[in-house]
Formats: structure tokens, sequence, C-alpha cells
């Protein structure tokens, strides 16, 4: 029986790769119907929004319409004010100027680069000529970036057509379609970073090199995956002091915001001179939690590949292939990156924002990985990822609520619910998701989370921890609060089990320090 079934996948497989080779049609009909699909969704999904820090890429955009360059001018913020108000949305007055800071010539610049609204002006334009709603410009650009290497895919010549069934399947089908209606840049990074993949499939380095940097203009940890890339180049070259010449210029794309930001404010970037960002915010959990947390990282929307790819990096380790191993320093390096950013659980769209360029890195692992397997294991992997993710993205991707960045979500409550330690996030991603709002959680300690009012998960500070001493299990009690005590916060998690799967939500209940004294 297991023979047959074996035989049969085989034959479908070898008929469906036969066919793409005899006929590229049918990558061309799988692109319209991708089309047709976000289309659809753009026309008939959620209406445009300002999410995020969608204030800033909105004003720049008007700024660069208004009068060609990035800075903040009145006449920017009255058409901005309009923009907002004919999509009803809400942008008050104290956030007119959030985000920009002021340079010694007067002017307004954001502390995100200016590349991406750029990008957006073109539909800008148009929709603003023809007296439609321009909000949509974003929704319209972001549509197109994702479009971009998906055509690529179709025409691309130096990958096999086994290779490329998967590569079109894992770009079409990912959580990136939770931002197509962001006025924000993480489809831009994202489609630059796979078409620097693609480039470096096809042999060519140097634009690779050039397609990654243009990534990175809005989210510098790409520059990372840029290094890697003219390391490569380099060494498909022998290591030539002009192919290094020509690489580096493909990369000085990257020096651009710095440039930009030293000549206006002799600083290298205003998110870090902001305060937004430093070395000092970097820590473990906030790198694992990109990567495993239950909330937002890349687990709970891409489970399937992201296991895959660290069985793959295990395999690569024993048979001395060191590829993948290389790509996933990558990855942990860009985490690490990541992890500067003071606020750690800021709006997204589901998954984690930074997540959504790094993407990309694990489509190239799960291809990479192909010749390590049988065609028909391979399939069966791919397949079963794809119906996973499929399925999640989905559900969710009719979704509207902006808010959910300050919510658990299903699998992290019954993660909670069940086994408490099982879920220890950054101390940010509880406490918001908890009260349901961005702010100074220090002041609400003790933060109690409970179940059918059992406690469950509690966030606490020492002094608080000593009035609710009572909640902790007497076997662990001094451990707890010397840990506690230590890193000054922490978690206490109950030591036993409930078993109430499916778990009902509304016995969920938080409670804070103005509620229990």
């Amino acid at each position: 029986m297991k023979n047959k079934l074996r035989c049969a996948i085989n034959d479908i497989l070898s008929g469906i790769v036969q066919k793409i080779k005899e006929d590229n049609r049918i990558f061309i009909l799988l692109f319209l119907i991708f089309v047709i699909f976000l289309s659809g969704f753009l026309c008939f999904g959620p209406k445009p929004a300002l999410v995020g820090d969608g204030g800033e890429y909105l004003g720049m955009t008007c700024s660069l319409y208004d009068h060609h360059t990035p800075d903040l001018r009145t006449e920017d913020i009255i058409f901005r004010q309009e923009i907002v108000d004919l999509n009803k949305i809400y942008f008050p007055a104290n956030l007119i100027y959030s985000g920009y800071v002021r340079s010694e010539d007067r002017g307004w610049y954001s502390i995100h680069f200016w590349f991406y609204p750029l990008c957006c002006l073109p539909a800008f334009t148009v929709l603003h000529f023809f007296n439609f709603n321009v909000l949509r410009c974003f929704q319209i650009t972001n549509l197109i970036l994702i479009l971009l290497p998906l055509i690529f895919i179709v025409f691309h010549k130096r990958i096999s057509n086994f290779e490329k069934i998967w590569l079109f399947a894992f770009a079409a089908i990912n959580p990136v379609l939770f931002y197509v209606n962001w006025s924000h840049p993480e489809i831009f990074s994202y489609t630059f970073v796979l078409l620097a993949i693609l480039f470096h499939l096809n042999g060519n380095n140097k634009i690779a090199v050039f397609m990654s940097s243009i990534a990175s203009l809005q989210n510098p940890p790409i520059i990372v995956f840029t290094l890697f890339l003219i390391m490569l180049g380099l060494k498909k070259e022998s290591w030539k002091l002009k192919e290094f010449g020509l690489l580096l210029l493909s990369a000085s794309v990257t020096g651009i915001p710095f440039l930009f930001y030293y000549i206006k404010f002799k600083t290298f970037s205003l998110v870090t001179l902001s305060g937004a960002a430093s070395v000092s915010y970097i820590s473990v959990d906030k790198i694992i939690s990109l990567f495993f947390d239950l909330n937002f990282g890349l687990f709970p929307y891409f489970p399937v590949l992201l296991i895959f790819s660290i069985v793959c990096l295990f395999m690569s380790l024993l048979k001395k292939n060191f590829f993948i191993p290389i790509l996933w320093s990558i990855l942990c390096l860009m985490a690490v990156v990541c992890s500067t950013q003071a606020n750690w659980n800021g709006g997204m769209m589901f998954i984690n924002r930074y997540d959504i360029y790094m993407i990309p890195i694990l489509i190239l692992i799960a291809i990479y990985s192909i010749k390590f397997y049988a065609k028909m294991t391979i399939s069966i992997i791919f397949i079963f990822s794809l119906l996973v993710t499929g399925c999640i993205t989905g559900i969710l991707l009719p979704s509207t609520d902006y808010g959910n960045y300050l919510k658990f979500n299903y699998l992290s409550n019954t993660a909670m619910v069940v086994f408490p330690s099982s879920y220890n996030p950054p101390f940010a991603v509880f406490a918001e998701r908890s009260i349901h709002a961005e702010t100074d959680y220090y002041k609400d300690f003790p933060i109690i989370y409970s179940y059918d009012n059992h406690p469950r998960k509690i966030l606490t500070d020492y002094q608080n921890a000593l009035k609710i001493e009572y909640l902790i299990n007497p076997l662990y009690k001094q451990k707890i609060l010397d840990n506690i005590k230590q890193q000054k916060i922490g978690y206490i998690n109950s030591d036993d089990f409930i078993f109430d799967i499916p778990i009902n939500i509304s016995k969920i209940q938080i409670s804070i320090l103005d509620q229990h004294g």
C-alpha cells in the first residue's frame, strides 16, 4: 500500500514538473490567480489604515509630493490632516510632530528614512490626480512590491523547475500578506531581500548586493545579509580586488541614510539619537522571541518551515556543509541588531514586523535543503508547511484588529493557562498585552494573570512580590524571591497544571495593583 501511494505521488509530481518544463504558462496562470486574489483583497478587504509609524510615512509622502523634499512643513501637516479626516482616522494634535526631529536648518525630519515614501509617491500622485483616496497608495505600492519577485521567479532560468515551484509557493503564501494594508516598509524590505536572493541564485552577485542594500535603507539589520552577499561574491570571483570594489559600490546605497542624517544632524542615526534604540537594550529573551514567541514570533505563523530549517541546520553540520549554518548565523545577528529597539511590543500585525524580512532567508534555507532529501519527502514537508501557513494566514488575513499587539493570542493564552512556565515572554510583551495598553507598566506591579480565579502567572518587582508571597509555592518561594530581587523584575509561575483544553477565554482575569491593594 505504501509503495503504491509513493509511486502515485511520484507520478503526480513528475507530471507537474514535466508539464512546467514543457509550458511555462502554468506559472503565469498561478501568478495571475495570485494577482486577482491580492487585487480583490485590496478592493474589498480592510480599508486603508494609518498604523504603527504610519503618521510619519504619510507625512513624508505628502512632503515629497508637495515640495520634493522629506522635511515636514505646515502645508504638509494640513494636507496629511485632510487625508486622515477623509478616511475618518483619529489623528490627535500631539502626534503632529511625533517621530520627527528638528534639524539645525529648522527643518523637521522623520527618524525613519524617506525611501519607502518615495516608492509610494507614484501611486500617491496618480491617485491624487484622479481624485481617489491617496491613502491607498501604500496598499497599491505594497501589492506591486509583493508581485515583483514572483514575476522574477516565473522567468528565472538558473534554478530547476522543481525548486521554482516551491520558491514561488513560499514567496506567495506567507505572513508578509498581513502587512499589505500597512503604511509601513515591511513589504518593501521583504521584497528587496527576496530579490537579492533571486539574483544570487541567478549568479549575479553585484545586483544581489544592490538589492539587499536597497532593503536595508528602511531596516538597517539587513546590512548583515548584505555583507554576507559581498563575501559570497568575493569567493565566487576568487577574492579579486576589482570585484571587491564593484561589490562595495553596489553596497554603497546602504550608506545613504547614514550620510543624510549626518549632514542634517551630525549623527548617523536619529533612531539611536532619540533613544529609540541602543545596544543596552539587547537581551537574549528578545532575540529568542523573534523566533519562538507564541504571540508574535515566526513559530506561530510559519511553524513547519521554521522547524524544518532548524532540522536542516543540524543536518548540514553533520554533513559538514556550512552554508545553512552561516544563514542561521545571519538570522541570529539580524535578530541581535533588531533587539536594540526599546519598544519591543510596538504596533504589528500578528507577526513581529522584524520577522518579515527574515522570511526570505528561511525560504532560501528551504530551497537550498532540497538536495538533501528525496523529492517525495521534501514535497510532503513543503505541502504540509504551505497548508499550515496558508490556513493560519487565511484565517487571520481578513482581520482589521490593529490592536492585536495589545492582546494575547489563543496559543499564548493556552500555554499560560495549562503550563505557565512554558511561556515567559519579554516583560513588556506580557505587561502590555495584559493591560491592553502601551504604558509604563512598572507602576502596575504586580500584574496577575488568572484562570477561573486561579493565579497562573505573575509579573512583579521584588517589593510587590513580598506582598503576594502567599501565592508562591513554599518549596520554591525563597529561590523565586531571590531571583526577582537579583533581576529586579521577574515572573512567578504556578507549578500546577490545568487541563482545560480548549480553554475558555472568558475565565481569564487580569488584576493589577489598584485592584488588590
